[in-house]
């Protein structure tokens, strides 16, 4: 009871703006209350780390509400209060622990803490990236890459110019492959935005057909992940299987690795993905994709791994 009176007095203070007075009252409260009360133990020394935080005492805050969560490692309260004070302070992995803890707890019910926690996610990812940017020797993209980029590019910049040129270098040379698989992209990309769907299935008969005309890379290599690019959604197994016998025949190119972990990390086989992936940075070490969505792997990963821990 004078344990509660205290808490009570230090409440009022703290209404009133007098932060050091309340933690005055708090400080009272801890000491006489029975050891045995953790329930509100744990409210004294939230309540002080609110004091605390007010007068910008951070490492105390800290210290408050790790207390606190020693006595009940539930108080949602006290993870918040604790996760502010650690993005502060430019943790934001702690951050982003206290943050899941307290949406288990919750049920995930409060859109707040979901908000808050995914903007946590998405800075801590950034800061990783700087970091590791910061130290990164600079390197060109792969050669193949490169091509496909300056490919893409043509045909996002000037759409029907590049079509009509296309068309016709495949009507002077039908077995010019780079420019017919051009023109199955274009046919795709035009049907696609146009949910055109006998239009859509035209193009990727045009594409399958492709395979029966140009055997040999570069166009066999380009032409199964513009397959993939364009007909996962439709037929998995096929594109997957359609994958699989490239590699098998052209094993030393590592663009197709990272379009098949890209499928695989797409339709939810993880470990393929990542086995794809590693194999595609160990033919090429330019493979940024292959970085980047191993990058996102690893931090749903950690996401996973602390939601176990609860």
């Amino acid at each position: 009871q004078r344990a509660q009176k205290y808490k009570n007095v230090g409440n009022v203070y703290f209404k009133m703006g007098q932060y050091d007075e309340a933690i005055t009252q708090y400080d009272k409260a801890i000491e006489i209350c029975p050891k045995e009360k953790l329930n509100d133990l744990a409210i004294f020394y939230q309540n002080r780390a609110a004091a605390n935080e007010q007068l910008k005492k951070y490492s105390s805050v800290k210290a408050d509400c790790t207390k606190a969560l020693e006595l009940n490692s539930r108080y949602i309260k006290a993870l918040l209060r604790r996760a502010r004070v650690l993005e502060q302070s430019g943790d934001l992995e702690a951050a982003l622990k206290d943050l899941i803890s307290a949406c288990i707890h919750d049920d995930f019910s409060n859109n707040t803490f979901l908000a808050k926690t995914y903007e946590i996610c998405h800075n801590l990812v950034e800061q990783q990236a700087y970091e590791n940017l910061a130290n990164k020797e600079f390197v060109l993209p792969s050669k193949y890459a490169i091509e496909i980029y300056i490919a893409t590019y043509l045909l996002m910049e000037r759409l029907c110019e590049a079509r009509h040129d296309f068309e016709k270098a495949v009507e002077c040379n039908s077995n010019f492959g780079l420019a017919y698989l051009q023109t199955c992209y274009m046919d795709f990309s035009f049907a696609d935005d146009n949910m055109n769907l006998r239009l859509v299935k035209v193009a990727v008969k045009k594409l399958e057909r492709a395979f029966k005309k140009f055997l040999n890379p570069p166009e066999i290599i380009f032409c199964s992940t513009l397959y993939a690019d364009v007909h996962h959604h439709q037929n998995f197994q096929k594109v997957d299987a359609c994958l699989v016998k490239t590699i098998q025949k052209y094993p030393e190119y590592a663009y197709v690795y990272e379009t098949r972990g890209l499928l695989q990390f797409k339709h939810g086989s993880v470990n393929k993905a990542i086995e794809c992936f590693n194999k595609a940075i160990e033919l090429d070490y330019k493979c940024e994709v292959a970085y980047k969505e191993l990058a996102k792997i690893e931090m749903q990963m950690y996401v996973s791994s602390v939601i176990v821990l609860f």
